[in-house]
């Protein structure tokens, strides 16, 4: 707790009461000592407190969130740290689940210059990547041609510490209607029980906005929750200011009822795919829909836990943490990290 407070960056916290206070009328004084509260009681940070609806929930509704103290549990139990580094490092994860990439991919530190120059004569255009980037971030379109040569071009990914290029994906028409500047994945969140089973616990779509080339939700998308059993998108989609989108702000597309093609295709790579990481049992998987199918963009070991509960998508306030606790009881994490 103490160590939670030193970290805290209180410059922030009144930003969110006076949003709390704006949605809710309540007493700024009061929602200080109930965002306290619930820090206490449920491991749940301001910001979870703000965007899962905290101050809108009675207590036996609270006790059902996956707030940020129990997702950090659920990662530090069930993904021991040593073994992360498959998904970490960006390379590693796409030389491991090469076959459900589908597309082409080089990490330059290990490619000799005949490589290197035959990937951008087959790809012109290209994603870089930094290896470790979150949220967004390190990610750049590139065209070949607006460098004078290829030392050129890998002088400027040396210097950005881009390097990792990929082929860029092509989106299936259906998602590009809703936005078609970003390749809009969907994620998915496997965890596997005590024998090595996977199961889906969760799953949404990203999308992108304006000219925005990244769907992620911390770099100006929004989410739409997926009803995973369909395959079909639910509600209102949200972005990370809590404002909520019927349709997508560009093209006017209604997102409840969408059906995400090749759903069925998706799952099952997730599911393959988790079963293949031996040490790894909870995982955010992102997946996109191309023309002929899905692929994976990347798997997550550290799952955010800030998609699972967005407050006023669905009519509801229910937290995921019984789908959770239903395959990996959060008694057996608690018991699990103590020892």
């Amino acid at each position: 707790m103490l160590k939670r407070i030193k970290n805290l960056n209180f410059s922030r916290i009144p930003t969110f009461v006076e949003r709390v206070h704006k949605n809710s009328d309540k007493c700024k004084l009061s929602i200080y000592f109930d965002m306290a509260s619930c820090a206490l009681k449920y491991g749940a940070g301001y910001v979870d407190y703000t965007i899962f609806g905290m101050y809108d929930m009675s207590a036996a509704e609270r006790r059902q969130l996956i707030t940020r103290e129990k997702n950090n549990n659920y990662v530090k139990y069930l993904n021991p740290a040593e073994h992360r580094k498959e998904f970490s490092e960006k390379h590693l994860f796409l030389k491991k689940y090469s076959d459900q990439i589908g597309r082409d991919w080089l990490y330059l530190p290990d490619a000799d210059e005949g490589q290197i120059a035959a990937f951008f004569e087959k790809n012109p255009v290209f994603m870089a990547k930094t290896l470790d980037g979150m949220c967004g971030k390190g990610i750049e379109k590139l065209n070949v041609a607006d460098f004078g040569s290829v030392e050129e071009l890998k002088a400027k990914l040396d210097a950005d510490n881009q390097p990792l290029v990929e082929e860029i994906i092509t989106q299936h028409p259906d998602i590009s209607r809703i936005h078609p500047h970003a390749i809009n994945t969907v994620r998915i969140c496997t965890l596997k029980d005590a024998d090595g089973n996977p199961h889906i616990v969760f799953a949404c779509m990203r999308f992108g906005r304006g000219e925005s080339n990244v769907d992620n939700f911390n770099a100006g998308g929004m989410s739409a929750v997926v009803d995973f059993e369909k395959g079909v998108l639910m509600g209102r989609a949200i972005d990370k200011g809590g404002d909520l989108f019927a349709a997508h702000p560009d093209s006017n597309v209604t997102f409840d009822g969408v059906e995400i093609p090749f759903w069925k295709e998706a799952a099952e790579t997730v599911l393959t795919a988790a079963k293949m990481s031996e040490h790894i049992r909870y995982v955010g998987w992102d997946v996109a829909i191309t023309p002929t199918g899905p692929v994976l963009v990347e798997g997550n070991e550290f799952p955010g836990h800030d998609l699972f509960q967005l407050h006023g998508q669905l009519d509801e306030n229910k937290g995921i943490l019984p789908v959770f606790d239903a395959i990996v009881p959060y008694s057996e994490v608690l018991a699990g990290i103590k020892k």
